[in-house]
């Protein structure tokens, strides 16, 4: 893989030059307010990498691998991501609205407040990750692991939730429609806060 520390550079090159990127290692890149639209990262890796209010939207990113990385407050709004993994990274903020996320690995991540929209999440396993405060309304959620995650207060308006298994989440002050938690997998202490939505009183 090619090695590089300036993300603006190779970026806004390919975007003129119209042609993808492949192969590519950032390491300790920063930057601020980049806006690269429509472009397309595959088999690539962003390594302790920060790059904050940004706009990567419209993009697609094809086995690309964020690691130690802060993008915190960047748009990411109709963008495909495959097969991405994002590891202990920094996405506070970040607009996923109307994306799609397959098969993706993320772990130990901060996702607070970020807004996933309208957005399909597919096959993704997600471990240890904070979506607290998280927009998940209008969502398609299929085939996930769910583990350890922090959903406290997330907004899930107009999301199925059926068999989507919550057991090791905190899934506390949680904005849901009654009808939406049809064959939604919740522990029994959950299972009791859960019925307050639905008008049941537990004594």
């Amino acid at each position: 893989m090619q090695l590089e520390n300036n993300i603006k550079k190779i970026l806004e090159r390919a975007k003129e030059d119209g042609q993808d990127i492949q192969n590519i290692t950032w390491k300790d890149c920063e930057e601020e307010n980049l806006k690269i639209q429509k472009i397309e990262i595959s088999n690539s890796l962003f390594w302790n990498c920060r790059c904050i209010e940004s706009d990567f939207s419209r993009s697609h990113f094809t086995n690309v691998t964020f690691e130690n990385c802060d993008f915190s407050n960047t748009n990411f709004s109709e963008t495909e991501f495959t097969e991405v993994k994002f590891v202990n990274c920094k996405m506070i903020g970040c607009n996923f609205t109307d994306s799609s996320i397959y098969k993706n690995i993320i772990e130990q991540s901060n996702f607070e407040y970020a807004n996933f929209s309208n957005s399909i999440i597919k096959s993704t396993r997600l471990l240890e990750v904070n979506l607290r405060g998280a927009a998940l309304g209008e969502c398609k959620l299929k085939e996930n692991k769910w583990d350890d995650c922090n959903l406290m207060q997330a907004q899930l308006f107009r999301t199925s939730l059926k068999n989507v298994d919550f057991r090791t989440c905190n899934i506390d002050g949680i904005t849901v429609e009654k009808e939406d938690l049809q064959g939604m997998i919740v522990n029994e202490f959950q299972a009791i806060d859960l019925s307050k939505i639905l008008g049941i009183i537990v004594k």
